[in-house]
């Protein structure tokens, strides 16, 4: 299976989602790993001290993308793979290129294998209420579940998946089922 992260976007958190994604998978016991195609290597720098989240062979593939719409990289994670996940802030600076990554995967003719996931989302605010209306502004299906705005999501990154309390454990599993159901 290959799950694609994607946004034009830097700072998106397409690289910490698909980390995190591949802990939660694994700790699961299913075999995951992340494939860096962003030429700024940052999962791969994350990752050095935890080489089995890099590991090309796993079935279960998560690949961290460049924020570059136009790179061919883009088109061909987009293409090759199972399942899209647009990853985006709720916030008005990524909406408008959300609303170009929606566009490209359009083009690609791959909206019927794409979600939106929110991440850095400040629950109880005017933009995590508006979430749904945000989903339609960028015009992709949003998953049933997002990604609160966490300081040990980043911890956990570097520090590794039992530096997160239960709570954030279980909200990143919540989102890694949501996103290997949700279109298989």
């Amino acid at each position: 299976m290959i799950i694609s992260f994607v946004n034009g976007k830097g700072g998106a958190g397409k690289t910490t989602t698909a980390i995190l994604v591949a802990m939660a998978l694994r700790e699961a016991g299913h075999a995951a790993a992340v494939r860096d195609l962003d030429p700024q290597r940052t999962a791969t720098r994350w990752l050095s001290d935890q080489p089995e989240l890099l590991d090309t062979a796993a079935p279960i593939q998560l690949l961290d993308t460049p924020p570059r719409l136009e790179s061919a990289t883009v088109a061909d994670a987009i293409r090759q793979a199972d399942s899209v996940i647009v990853v985006s802030r709720p916030s008005p600076c990524d909406l408008f290129t959300s609303q170009d990554t929606a566009a490209l995967v359009s083009k690609l003719r791959a909206l019927d294998k794409t979600r939106l996931l929110f991440t850095n989302v400040r629950e109880k605010t005017i933009l995590a209420r508006g979430l749904d209306q945000t989903a339609q502004e960028i015009g992709i299906k949003p998953l049933k579940v997002h990604l609160q705005l966490r300081e040990a999501y980043q911890h956990a990154v570097l520090a590794g998946w039992k530096a997160l309390t239960q709570e954030a454990r279980e909200e990143v599993g919540r989102v890694a089922l949501a996103i290997v159901t949700v279109l298989h």
